[in-house]
């Protein structure tokens, strides 16, 4: 039984070299993305790429902090759950930035439904002003919104 592949020990050995190589890659991507929508042509003319450089700074801060909280954690060189405010601050922003995202992706949709209508009603609540505000109101409202999970995740593992 020497030819069975032990994937777990693979995976052991393949994690530290992978995931370093992931988060490189998503930083330079996504900064290339801030770099390409934050021209002032497109500011000012298309509601949308404030949408996607809003979710482009996003995923930078993600980047920088959620996969080397996990890599500390799985190789014990810090333990992210250790305490109590630990427990539940992480998930919930781990869940802030997820439902952000999301709201985001789903309002640039929106703008770009609105934007290719024909009807002029829809073409005008494609704007720059109303994309500002949109993000700026999600900003303020979603983590009121969100954090109820403060509350209801109690699942700390006898911190």
């Amino acid at each position: 039984m020497s030819s069975d592949i032990n994937f777990d020990l693979i995976c052991g050995h393949l994690t530290p070299v992978i995931v370093p190589i992931q988060i490189v890659l998503g930083i330079v991507t996504n900064i290339f993305n801030v770099f390409v929508l934050s021209r002032q042509t497109l500011l000012q003319r298309s509601p949308w790429t404030h949408y996607f450089l809003a979710i482009a700074v996003t995923f930078i801060l993600v980047l920088l902090i959620e996969p080397e909280l996990q890599f500390m954690d799985k190789y014990h060189l810090f333990s992210p759950y250790s305490t109590l405010a630990d427990c539940k601050l992480l998930p919930y922003l781990l869940t802030l930035v997820a439902f952000y995202i999301s709201m985001l992706l789903m309002f640039a949709t929106c703008d770009r439904y609105c934007n290719s209508s024909v009807l002029i009603g829809f073409r005008r609540c494609s704007s720059v002003i109303i994309a500002r505000r949109a993000i700026l109101i999600l900003t303020i409202l979603l983590p009121i919104i969100v954090s109820s999970t403060l509350y209801i995740n109690d699942d700390c593992g006898g911190v």
